[in-house]
């Protein structure tokens, strides 16, 4: 019976995380096929022959446009009117995947594509490429493999370079560049991709002002030089002019990483060079802010391709303005945009009712009239018609953002309610089964009857709720086997499991010294803990938090330690086997483990800055990598010290073979330190991975190895996971950054101060526990 009951309660967890997700993540349905030209538009001139694309991972905008940027050629040719650059406005989530989707489809990905990023699958919704292939256009490509995987059978000649290789910065380039020459002489494709991933992975392990920054950004700059000479070169034979444009997939936070939607990750370069804009100098000398998706449908116009029919962009305006000498031409490219972005909105059910043919909302019937008013002003006057389509694509535009990034809140709530009552169901089956008591249930006609009515009223509380959100995924009939399902599942629990845990709550509460502070403090700092994550600001800092309760938790055992000395208070195990005199000898130990406790937890909070708020401010981590000398001698002493306490640590377990783990303890400490410092080779790199699982696997074979040594009892056991625990200590040190060395110092003395104060404190297992996860 117990058995089942786990069952069941595993079955709520699941279900409230599926409902969840479903509302975090709300299906996206793209219209299929490709599009074609439409043969009752305008039809509009290609502006431009051969195009190369260059995209810079992780390349945020005032890498180039800032003052500090090294980019001095580039800079120069903006400066001179000879381009058109922007700052294009990317959205969360910030990775490399769903940003190459948006730049080449024009769509708004989700966050469920940062899974994806992990494993790139093909693109099937129409995007630019399958544009240009459709037309028999030749395309090359180099650089990030993602690219490869993203549009398999696409490119007629390509290399691609692994992006997960975070560390190096050098030849992961040297792969791309070395194509450039040959590619440049043979000029017989009409489009290149190149995709540089150096910049982001300087960015990933060192951070946007690490040394190694202006380099690289003089390394891209000179490759931009080198293609645009030869194309302006070139241009000079050609009947269209060739098109550079520069790219950006993403930018950086202040700590290098990415993903989020912080002002550095967002803001991405989108520059357009050309040889058309050098001759009359037409272009602009400051970058304005637009869409990312905007290069889609401008790209289309400047090629002569019809837009990718999931396009959300909306065209760059005084670009074409400055590329089409008449007022109609630049009207027909506006309108070509509009006419696509109507037909996704009459596509979707949102918005367009198909049996009317009618608007769905307000808003779009606001649109719709705008769009019927352009029409008008076509004929008579067109730049004024223009103007009006493009607030139309503005609204359109706004639109799109918040359906596409809106949650079906209905069924977010309904996913964390139901996944409380499985953690409430949880935790009665487990307090029950540990204080063996017996799952006593019977289906009383009285229960029967309650479990109905409950079904019922929760039925028609589903049916109000569906009114209110109408757009939910609950709220259609197709869908309502889920409601079925989650209101059988959440009766299920509170009539079956739910009654169990009366006998347990009541006993919790009589056996909570309500005296004791620190079982209060467990409570309710992990009430609000949980509470906190209710808003994305206090998830982003969440680190505050725990600092919060840690910093109160240590200053609470201090507080108790001294009160302990003072009044000689103890508790029962300390009573039974120890005299008052040695009560008073407990004072210097005890109490210099809280002070010790708040000390390092002082430090360890101003080492690295982390979060939003503050992830540019000063911390020790920024003064060491900026004091090479200070940073050595401080990792030096921070491996030693960790070597010579894990051999001492093992030297004090009651294992046969001591000699061979303290042997690899200390080889693999001796390693770290030359691999770090001195000689940067994999194979050192490859023994000290070896020292580390080897102590981290030596006592599960020692039963195996020591006919002797039988794990009959839990110091036995406790030894080795204590062995396991300095193999884990070796591996961790291997791959953290130098910096971060003496942060396994202190962590290492908090669990010695915490193993001394924590016992002596009469808590109950899940009080220590909840303690153990704040401290981390």
């Amino acid at each position: 019976k117990a058995v089942l009951f786990i069952f069941f309660v595993l079955f709520t967890q699941l279900l409230g995380i599926a409902i969840f997700c479903i509302g975090f993540f709300p299906p996206r349905v793209p219209m299929e096929g490709i599009a074609v030209d439409d043969r009752t538009e305008a039809q509009l001139p290609r502006s431009f022959g051969k195009t190369v694309i260059m995209v810079v991972d992780a390349l945020r905008s005032e890498f180039l446009y800032g003052d500090d940027s090294m980019m001095n050629w580039t800079r120069k040719t903006i400066s001179e009117r000879g381009t058109y650059p922007y700052i294009g406005r990317a959205q969360a989530p910030t990775v490399t995947l769903p940003r190459i989707k948006a730049l080449t489809s024009g769509g708004s990905p989700n966050f469920l594509d940062i899974l994806n990023n992990f494993k790139s699958t093909q693109l099937v919704e129409d995007n630019l490429l399958a544009q240009w292939k459709e037309r028999g256009s030749s395309i090359i490509f180099y650089g990030d493999d993602t690219w490869e995987k993203l549009f398999p059978n696409t490119f007629d000649r390509s290399e691609g370079t692994t992006s997960f290789f975070a560390t190096e910065t050098v030849e992961v380039d040297n792969n791309v560049t070395r194509h450039i020459d040959r590619e440049l002489n043979n000029w017989d494709w009409d489009v290149m991709i190149l995709h540089y991933l150096g910049l982001d992975h300087i960015g990933h392990s060192q951070g946007p002002y690490s040394p190694l920054m202006g380099p690289k950004q003089k390394e891209m700059d000179g490759i931009i030089q080198r293609i645009c000479m030869h194309l302006f070169e070139k241009d000079k034979h050609e009947t269209l002019p060739s098109l550079f444009l520069l790219l950006s997939d993403h930018g950086m936070n202040e700590a290098g990483n990415h993903g989020g939607s912080s002002e550095g990750e967002v803001s991405t370069v989108m520059l357009f060079i050309s040889s058309k804009f050098q001759e009359n100098s037409h272009g602009r000398a400051e970058p304005i802010m637009v869409s990312q998706t905007d290069l889609v449908p401008t790209l289309s116009i400047l090629l002569g391709n019809p837009i990718p029919k999931n396009s959300l962009g909306k065209v760059i305006p005084d670009l074409l303005k400055n590329l089409f000498q008449d007022e109609i031409s630049t009207l027909n490219a506006v309108k070509k945009n509009v006419n696509q972005q109507l037909k996704i909105l009459k596509s979707n059910s949102l918005f367009w009712r198909k049996e009317t043919q009618t608007p769905a909302t307000e808003d779009v019937e606001r649109i719709m009239e705008k769009y019927f008013e352009a029409n008008k002003e076509e004929a008579i006057r067109p730049s004024v018609a223009t103007q009006m389509y493009l607030e139309m694509l503005s609204d359109l535009q706004d639109m799109w953002r918040v359906v596409l990034s809106s949650y079906d809140v209905y069924l977010l709530l309904l996913g964390i309610f139901v996944s409380a009552i499985s953690f409430i169901s949880g935790l009665i089956l487990t307090l029950n089964l540990n204080a063996t008591f017996n799952l006593k249930f019977q289906l009383e006609p009285v229960r029967i009857l309650g479990m109905f009515l409950a079904g019922i009223f929760l039925y028609f509380f589903h049916e109000f709720l569906a009114t209110q959100f109408s757009k939910s995924f609950l709220a259609g009939k197709s869908n309502q086997w889920l409601a079925y399902i989650t209101i059988v599942t959440i009766v299920g629990n509170l009539g079956t499991i739910f009654p169990m845990g009366r006998s347990i709550l009541f006993k919790m509460v009589a056996g909570i010294d309500r005296s004791k502070s620190v079982h209060l403090l467990g409570i309710l700092g992990t009430i609000l803990s949980v509470v906190s994550l209710s808003a994305s600001s206090t998830v982003e800092e969440e680190h505050q938090t725990w600092y919060f309760l840690t910093a109160t938790l240590y200053c609470l055992l201090t507080l108790i330690s001294l009160y302990q000395w003072m009044f000689q208070v103890e508790n029962q195990v300390e009573q039974s086997r120890k005299t008052r005199s040695e009560n008073s000898s407990k004072f210097p130990r005890d109490f210099l483990c809280g002070i010790g406790l708040m000390t390092s937890h002082r430090i360890l909070r101003s080492w690295n800055q982390t979060g939003n708020k503050f992830l540019g401010g000063p911390d020790v981590a920024k003064y060491l990598i900026a004091h090479p000398f200070q940073l050595e001698s401080l990792g030096i002493f921070s491996l030693g010290v960790m070597g010579t306490l894990g051999a001492l640590y093992i030297s004090r377990l009651k294992i046969p073979g001591k000699f061979l783990p303290i042997s690899a303890c200390l080889l693999g400490t001796v390693g770290t330190i030359i691999f770090k410092f001195n000689l940067n080779d994999v194979w050192i790199a490859r023994l000290v991975y070896f020292c580390g699982i080897f102590n981290g696997i030596y006592g599960i074979f020692l039963p195996k190895i020591s006919p002797n040594f039988q794990v009959e009892n839990r110091v036995q056991l406790e030894d080795i996971f204590k062995l396991n625990l300095v193999g884990i200590f070796q591996i961790l040190m291997l791959i953290h950054r130098p910096e971060n060395f003496f942060l396994f110092v202190l962590i290492a003395s908090q669990m010695y101060f915490v193993g001394n104060l924590i016992p002596k404190i009469n808590t109950d297992v899940w009080i220590s526990t909840f303690i153990l996860y704040w401290i981390g």
